[in-house]
């Protein structure tokens, strides 16, 4: 130990308290090392350890900056190497511009003017940016509103402005992810039914290849699911195939037979 492991006004740290430090220290550079982004904006709602580790790495910015005024912190120059090293951002920056934020607030004004909501899934694939883009206004709303007994919130780069024009949109911030996920399945399934219709328009069927080289690729995927999902649903099985879905694919004259499909394959 050395003078960089005492505290601005003088103290030096206590063992236990390091030590606790030191393993939340360990746990921000595995995140780092596997791809976590340094404002920690990517941690799932439902993930507890990770939404504290967010709590501690903000703690960490709130300390520095009363190190950096001369006020009484737990930082010391040792930590403050210690972060940096690991290319820590002690100033959460906001992600993208104004104008980029403005142009994805446009996508999801056009995206509801077409389905008449805004369940975006986040593998839309008529806009994969904007699902992404949607994913993360509701995680970081969600993050704002995580507290524990500290009394500490979480680094967010969603304004009280920008939450309310996502609001007065109409995007359901606070719904949890499994609701809004099953919602957002049916914009889904509707843009993949398209896709299968276009693809009978040019080829007379839809029996759609399963060979990954095909640009139909996804859309074979897609389709073998379907299969296996009426499979299910005739033998009883809970399926997110449900008679609306199957009275779609019939009118298009899609077969529920694999084997029908794998002689037309051959």
């Amino acid at each position: 130990s050395d003078l960089r492991d005492i505290s601005l006004h003088g103290k030096r740290v206590d063992k236990a308290e390091q030590l606790a430090w030191l393993v939340r220290f360990a746990s921000l550079r595995r995140y780092y090392t596997k791809g976590g982004q340094g404002a920690l904006s990517n941690i799932g709602s439902d993930d507890i350890s990770g939404q504290r580790l967010a709590l501690w790495a903000n703690n960490q910015r709130k300390q520095h900056a009363a190190f950096t005024e001369g006020k009484k912190t737990t930082m010391t120059i040792r930590r403050m190497d210690m972060l940096n090293d690991i290319g820590f951002e002690w100033k959460l920056q906001m992600p993208g511009s104004k104008v980029e934020w403005e142009n994805m607030k446009l996508k999801l004004i056009q995206f509801k003017e077409t389905h008449g909501h805004c369940f975006v899934p986040p593998a839309y694939p008529r806009n994969k940016k904007l699902g992404q883009w949607i994913l993360l206004q509701r995680q970081l709303y969600q993050q704002t509103r995580q507290t524990y007994s500290h009394g500490l919130v979480l680094p967010t780069t969603l304004s009280k402005t920008k939450e309310k024009e996502l609001l007065t949109i109409g995007l359901d911030l606070a719904m949890d992810n499994l609701s809004f996920g099953n919602s957002a399945y049916d914009t889904l399934w509707m843009c993949r039914l398209e896709e299968l219709a276009a693809f009978k328009e040019i080829h007379g069927n839809c029996d759609v290849p399963i060979d990954y080289t095909s640009p139909h690729y996804d859309l074979g995927l897609w389709t073998r699911e379907q299969r296996i999902l009426f499979h299910r649903y005739k033998e009883g099985t809970p399926s997110q195939l449900d008679k609306r879905r199957i009275g779609d694919l019939e009118q298009l004259g899609f077969s529920w037979d694999f084997e029908h499909v794998i002689n037309e394959e051959r």
